[in-house]
């Protein structure tokens, strides 16, 4: 009897036992399933915010977590790719402005290109040895064996100095950087400069708080909350001198503003048209005039078209046409 009642309790026990681990794997694998959802969900978030390196975490997060992976690995690869591409098209941009002499935006699009991928290493070594002072060229450095060009990339030369020219360089702008940074950056106090800056802002004195902003960014570029502050007061005065219907001058400092802030997009799609139709103008006005052979101001009017929209088409022809017929009525004269 004693031996039946053992056997059964232990059988109770044993059945017990293993059920409850079942439970406890089945809460443990419904937990990780919660836990990459919500990684998931807060990836996607990130994604249509459009910060890249956080919905990066969040996927990769998803992806160590997730049993099957199949998903997960898929969208940090995609996302990987496109973090890169936006990168490499912002350092290009910044490059196009940088050959143009124009430091202020060429800086911003290095620092974008920099937040949308930190590995980006063109980008912050134009951002660090480049904006800061003077224009730097890499290609003021003459190593034998190899030109390394201002971009990074290597012209002709012997492929087994690489490495060594490559550390040559290294060196080179690290002591032009220290002597930089020793002539260039002032001991100026950082959040002061915040603070003022902030409290122009928001007193509406947008042309005070830019000039604060611009300081520090011009001997701290990565500093993210001028830069944002730059961003609202380059956004405001925009707003501003788009009221009093300065449509140039309000156009100008909506292309200051990050391309993701706010509906930026939007208001220099809507300035393009304003200036498209007002350059419209002019240009009939140029056609009346040339109609009626008064050719010298017919250009004049044509030249106002193309300061409110220069890459009105018509108007450059018409002017280089009616500059050459009156090259010829002169000859005649």
């Amino acid at each position: 009897m004693i031996k039946l009642l053992a056997h059964f309790f232990s059988g109770i026990f044993i059945t017990f036992f293993f059920a409850g681990c079942a439970g406890l794997f089945v809460v443990s694998v419904s937990s990780e399933n919660q836990m990459v959802q919500a990684y998931q969900k807060r990836a996607v978030v990130f994604e249509k915010n459009e910060e890249w390196q956080m919905a990066l975490y969040c996927w990769k997060m998803a992806d160590n977590l997730s049993t099957d992976g199949k998903k997960t690995a898929k969208k940090v690869s995609e996302l990987t790719q496109v973090i890169k591409q936006k990168s490499e098209k912002h350092f290009n941009k910044g490059m196009s402005l940088y050959k143009n002499d124009d430091l202020k935006l060429a800086r911003r699009e290095f620092y974008l290109s920099i937040k949308s991928n930190p590995d980006n290493s063109k980008a912050v070594t134009y951002l660090k040895n480049i904006l800061k002072g003077e224009k730097y060229k890499t290609s003021n450095i003459i190593l034998k064996g190899s030109c390394i060009a201002a971009d990074g990339k290597q012209g002709d030369g012997p492929k087994h100095n690489d490495k060594k020219l490559s550390s040559m360089h290294s060196v080179a702008v690290k002591k032009i950087n220290i002597k930089q940074s020793k002539a260039k950056k002032p001991g100026i106090d950082v959040e002061k400069k915040l603070i003022k800056g902030r409290e122009f802002l928001e007193a509406g004195e947008y042309d005070n708080a830019i000039d604060v902003l611009e300081e520090i960014l011009k001997y701290f570029p990565l500093n993210k909350k001028a830069f944002d502050l730059a961003n609202a007061s380059y956004y405001q005065k925009g707003e501003m001198l788009y009221t009093k219907k300065k449509y140039l001058q309000s156009l100008d400092m909506f292309r200051k503003v990050e391309p993701e802030y706010k509906d930026v997009k939007q208001k220099i799609s809507e300035q393009l048209k304003i200036l498209k139709n007002i350059a419209d103008q002019y240009y009939k006005k140029g056609i009346k005039h040339y109609v009626n052979e008064n050719f010298k101001k017919a250009i004049i009017e044509w030249r106002k078209a193309l300061e409110f929209y220069p890459d009105y088409e018509d108007a450059k022809r018409d002017i280089s046409k009616t500059n050459q017929i009156l090259e010829k009525l002169n000859r005649v004269k």
